[in-house]
């Protein structure tokens, strides 16, 4: 009812098992009819389902497996809607000037380089910003995170103070003597920050590992710089 009420609506997430006549996977075709471009994401606690074809998933069909996690939906949905999101931005600028595009989708989204060695937490912290709707790019030490400043506009640096090459706060007082307007969220697993470095950094924000996706909204949403409010 309220897909043929006319709503936009970008993403449909059901569980695979629900009650009434109608299957969830009948919903999704009807619905697809109807929105041609509607992503579909369902959810299942169960192998056995109605998308499992002699072993394997359906290539058409985007499932996320119970339990899952905060992140794990957050990375599945920002995936789902970043592809749909492309899709459409394509569609209007071929037919649209770029300064007759709604403020969404003309402003540059907040950007923010994440350094972190561990790839586990780097590919989660991404994922998580760009749910969030910001710009994520990442490097995995230093060095990278100083050659991606170099030749990318950045906003904001968030980088673990634990790296290989040298320590974050070190990399951070390096990128903002060339970049002032650059802010800083340091990232430890320690509960207070100790470098003597960090005395440099003025407005650099700590965010204590492991932290929420929460705790790294709020921090983001502290920082001075304008895109960030």
């Amino acid at each position: 009812s309220i897909i043929e009420s006319g709503m936009p609506i970008d993403l449909l997430f059901t569980d695979v098992i629900m009650p009434g006549p109608l299957k969830s996977t009948e919903l999704a075709r009807k619905a697809r009819e109807r929105m041609p471009d509607l992503a579909v994401l369902f959810t299942s606690g169960y192998t056995e389902d109605a998308f499992i074809n002699s072993g394997r998933l359906d290539e058409s069909v985007e499932l996320l497996s119970k339990p899952y996690s905060r992140d794990a939906l957050a990375r599945k949905v920002r995936h789902m809607l970043s592809n749909v999101s492309q899709r459409g931005y394509r569609t209007v600028t071929g037919a649209y000037s770029s300064t007759l595009l709604p403020p969404a989708v003309r402003e540059q989204p907040t950007r923010i380089l994440v350094c972190e060695h561990n790839a586990g937490i780097r590919e989660t912290t991404v994922d998580m910003l760009s749910a969030m709707g910001y710009h994520a790019m990442s490097a995995g030490d230093a060095q990278t995170a100083l050659s991606i400043l170099a030749s990318n506009l950045v906003d904001i640096l968030l980088t673990d103070i634990g790296l290989p090459d040298m320590s974050g706060t070190t990399l951070a007082v390096h990128a903002k003597a060339r970049f002032p307007a650059l802010n800083v969220i340091l990232a430890t697993g320690e509960a207070s920050v100790t470098d003597s470095t960090t005395v440099t950094l003025g407005s650099a924000r700590t965010l204590i590992k492991p932290f929420t996706f929460e705790q790294l909204a709020a921090a983001i949403k502290s920082m001075p710089a304008k895109e960030a409010k």
